[in-house]
């Protein structure tokens, strides 16, 4: 006869006994995690460096696309410095497979933007990876960053409206003028029925020079999309 197990039986010392033998370290610190957290320890995510650049429509994202193309806004969530801990966790989602750090950073974002009463988007689209580029990797980083912001934002993800036909070369170190040759004509609408007269939130990782982004921001609205807004986890 198998053992009824009491309906109030407490397996928080479970819990406890797996976290000694094998215990979760935080991924901003490497800390050890406390029961009640996961993946950031509570000091990492009150010390996540916040730029509240939504916060100011002339911020310094949106003034590396003045004069460039026309965009709605433009902002990132996390300033990224080479040792801190936006480089960690960045290096974690796109080289280790850590999606989920992608999805609980993207979560915050869409937590800060919805509490300070962002909204506009109809739809959240992420800048998509060539098909041979995620084949490779296994995944496209900034699905997971757009399917946690999404949760509090309330806006629909399109994981498909915009393809990458051409596999381009790195954008690191070359130039400003040399990454926009680079990136040229590398993107293509694959729903423009469904975009068409919408205003669309583009999500990549991380902007440097943006040259990536206004690239696919000129595709769009060229498509018949209304406006297009820009997002980033982090700007470097």
């Amino acid at each position: 006869m198998r053992p009824v197990i009491p309906q109030k039986y407490n397996f928080d010392w479970f819990h406890d006994l797996g976290n000694l033998l094998f215990p979760k370290v935080c991924d901003g610190c490497g800390s050890p995690l406390n029961s009640q957290e996961d993946l950031l320890c509570l000091t990492c995510l009150y010390q996540l460096p916040r730029t509240n650049f939504h916060l100011y429509k002339a911020n310094p994202i949106a003034q590396k696309f003045w004069g460039r193309t026309p965009i709605n806004e433009a902002f990132s969530f996390l300033l990224f410095e080479k040792g801190n801990m936006t480089q960690r966790l960045l290096h974690a989602l796109k080289y280790r497979h850590r999606q989920d750090i992608g999805e609980r950073l993207g979560l915050i974002f869409g937590r800060d933007l919805a509490e300070d009463g962002y909204s506009g988007p109809d739809y959240i689209v992420p800048l998509p990876l060539h098909e041979t580029k995620q084949k490779i990797r296994g995944y496209n980083q900034c699905t997971s960053i757009v399917n946690g912001m999404s949760i509090h934002l309330g806006i629909p993800v399109l994981h498909e409206a915009v393809k990458r036909v051409t596999a381009n070369a790195t954008q690191t170190n070359k130039g400003r003028f040399e990454r926009w040759l680079n990136v040229e004509n590398i993107f293509a609408v694959v729903t423009p029925e469904i975009l068409q007269g919408k205003h669309v939130l583009l999500v990549d990782d991380v902007i440097t020079t943006g040259s990536t982004l206004e690239a696919c921001t000129k595709v769009m609205l060229e498509s018949g999309v209304r406006d297009v807004s820009l997002a980033t986890l982090a700007s470097a």
